[in-house]
């Protein structure tokens, strides 16, 4: 797939990329899910059909930008059975029958990748009964989802025990979607959100462009943008917990009780939607 986009894109943007198989749609597309754009009128899905799914025992994903016989490599992973694996569980042969990679090295491209750096090896189920089986067939991220700059989140990436797996599509990532078997729609989309202080209060602000089925919001406080505690919930305001319009929401948090987080230098926020129960 190639993607040349049209329009500049913020750092921190959250894309899906759906390539249709066997297994499930045949569609493809690309969406930026921050904005909910549809993206897949920029992108080209050269050579590709229903039945290049990704396998089920494991492949190797590369960004990359530039050209396929010069690529500059932005980030790597591999999610494979345990058959000629290294110790960051990449692939050291690419005799296999299947398509197979080894780390880019730097031969034939303008730079190099590496494990714990740029790059990942998931090793989801050491205990398949054979190596092949010694992976899931889904692979998510699954670690820490607190605040942090564009560093700290590569090195929770890279970072293989952050990542986790099942063979059902059932999973659970860490900001609560479950992984299915297609793509995922995020429950709320959010606009802007924004945090002002007054004494010891802090008066935090946020709209939502649309919900889905959510229940309420919970505000969450970190004196570390790492370790996460919830100083407030507040009810959805939309109907049934759905709406397609904006929603404004405001609420005023008073950072001197017993949460015990004022006075310290560092402070931030994090706002994430709870889902709607229902009884069975």
């Amino acid at each position: 797939m190639t993607w040349t986009p049209t329009t500049n894109i913020d750092a921190g943007d959250i894309f899906s990329l759906v390539l249709g198989g066997a297994d499930n749609s045949p569609a493809t597309n690309l969406t930026n899910v921050t904005t909910n754009a549809n993206l897949t009128s920029e992108a080209v899905f050269s050579g590709y059909s229903a039945n290049d799914a990704i396998l089920i025992s494991g492949d190797q994903v590369f960004i990359y930008r530039g050209s396929d016989t010069n690529p500059y490599f932005i980030f790597g992973l591999n999610a494979s059975g345990n058959t000629n694996l290294d110790a960051n569980y990449w692939q050291t042969s690419i005799t296999q029958i299947l398509i197979n990679s080894t780390l880019p090295n730097g031969v034939g491209s303008q730079n190099s990748l590496t494990a714990g750096v740029n790059a990942v090896g998931v090793l989801t189920n050491p205990g398949g009964a054979t190596p092949a089986q010694q992976q899931f067939d889904n692979v998510f991220y699954n670690g820490p989802i607190g605040s942090g700059d564009r560093d700290g989140w590569l090195a929770r990436i890279v970072n293989n025990e952050n990542w986790d797996g099942d063979d059902s599509g059932m999973g659970i990532t860490s900001v609560g979607t479950t992984l299915g078997t297609s793509v995922i729609a995020l429950p709320v989309v959010f606009n802007t959100i924004e945090a002002k202080w007054s004494d010891n209060n802090c008066i935090l602000s946020w709209q939502t462009l649309s919900e889905t089925n959510n229940d309420y919001f919970e505000v969450q406080a970190s004196t570390d943008g790492r370790e996460f505690t919830t100083v407030a919930t507040v009810k959805s305001q939309a109907v049934n917990g759905n709406s397609d319009i904006p929603l404004q929401y405001h609420i005023t948090i008073d950072m001197a009780g017993s949460i015990a987080l004022s006075g310290l230098g560092i402070l931030s926020f994090l706002v994430v939607t709870a889902g709607k129960k229902e009884n069975g």
